[in-house]
């Protein structure tokens, strides 16, 4: 994993390995050839390089290991990611009007028009401003 992480990512972002606190792959039934890939689950020492790792994913975004792309996420709690789940109509209401939008840890939606940014709480106050703009 060490290793993996530089070739990735560029050699030339890491100047020392990437000290890992512990990294295994998620329990799964038997894999057959139709199954998906497994997930990787990958604890760091320092937080710092947690969000150094997930910047450069983001930045670089088409990782591919051995001809196989590869995703890096980051790894929220259950109750948390149900919340962000609940921006999924919202979101995709902005999609298909054109509005550039982010999600903010840990669970607001960022848009940003006209150089001004807003930030919204829950999913009503989206469809709202949208509905009013």
């Amino acid at each position: 994993m060490n290793q993996l992480i530089p070739q990735l990512l560029g050699e030339d972002n890491f100047d020392t390995a990437v000290p890992i606190e512990r990294a295994h792959r998620s329990p799964t039934t038997a894999r057959g050839s139709d199954t998906k890939p497994r997930t990787f689950l990958v604890k760091f020492l320092n937080f710092q390089d947690k969000i150094r790792i997930l910047q450069l994913a983001r930045e670089k975004q088409n990782l591919l290991y051995k001809g196989s792309k590869i995703h890096i996420f980051p790894d929220f709690s259950v109750a948390l990611e149900k919340k962000r789940r609940e921006f999924g109509d919202v979101k995709k209401k902005l999609r298909d009007l054109g509005i550039k939008y982010s999600m903010q840890y840990p669970c607001s939606l960022r848009i940003t028009e006209d150089g001004k940014p807003r930030l919204f709480s829950c999913p009503a106050e989206v469809e709202d401003y949208v509905r009013h703009r």
